[in-house]
This record gives C-alpha cells, structure tokens and sequence, in this order.
C-alpha cells in the first residue's frame, strides 16, 4: 500500500472495474478510480454500530491531493470522536 503522490495518481489507469487505492500514512483514505477514468477521493470507516461507510471527499481536479488528505483527517478525527460523517450528509 503506497502513500497516495500525485504521480501515482497520474499513472492510475484503471481497466474495466473500479479500482480503489488506499494511502498507507492515513488509513481509511483513498482514491477511487473508475472504468469511465474518473478519480475520486474517499474515506472509508466503520461507525459506532460497526457498520462499514465509504464517504466521496470529491473528484479528483475539483479538490487536490492536499485539499482531500486535509479533509480526510478532519473527518477522521469525527469518527474517533464517535460520529457518523456519512450519517450527517445524509440528513443534510
């Protein structure tokens, strides 16, 4: 599992599934790219109820690798805090 770089990210061409690449210096961070080559940033996490949520930070050329990591850590802090990010955005 390699930290997510802009290089990585540029060389990430996937075929005909979705492919999902995990950083390995914040973990639950990734990127999401699919067959149609869009890339999109996530985080994926477990909730109180052991319930496993993926969450879209944003595609990849309308939020950086900088923008995306920044808000992955302040989501994650949520969850360790005992909330539901993916829960809050629905309601909204």
């Amino acid at each position: 599992m390699p930290k997510l770089s802009k290089p990585l990210i540029s060389a990430l061409n996937p075929t005909d599934q979705d492919v999902v690449v995990w950083d390995s210096s914040l973990p639950g961070f990734g990127l999401r790219a699919k067959a149609s080559g869009v890339k999109t940033f996530v985080i994926q996490y477990r909730n109180r109820s052991g319930r496993s949520r993926r969450l879209s930070l944003g595609n990849l050329g309308k939020v950086t690798l900088d923008q995306a990591r920044k808000e992955a850590v302040r989501l994650m802090g949520q969850v360790a805090a005992g909330g539901d990010p993916a829960e809050e955005r629905r309601r909204i």
